[in-house]
């Protein structure tokens, strides 16, 4: 049994995250989750980190959270991240 299974057999109302640190990279993100999906990785919500140093601009966050939040049907959210909370604050919102 996988641990999210047996999560949810334990406490079906258990919400799990699926967290990946590539806030704008949407290629990247996307290969990610399509690699977790082809593994049988279940998930509830798609969480993104966001550092602009390495992840792009704050364009790039709002397209690939826009995009992921299309592709896959799931709430999509920005789970870690230290600059531009203002800004990101407002992309997420």
């Amino acid at each position: 049994m996988r641990v999210t299974a047996g999560v949810k057999a334990v406490d079906p109302s258990v919400v799990i995250l699926l967290h990946i640190a590539l806030g704008g990279q949407n290629n990247e993100s996307v290969f990610f989750i399509d690699n977790m999906l082809a593994r049988g990785v279940s998930f509830d919500v798609i969480g993104e980190s966001y550092y602009p140093k390495w992840h792009g601009t704050l364009d790039d966050l709002r397209d690939n959270l826009n995009d992921l939040v299309r592709r896959y049907d799931k709430d999509v959210i920005v789970v870690e991240y230290s600059a531009l909370k203002d800004e990101v604050n407002q992309i997420v919102f």
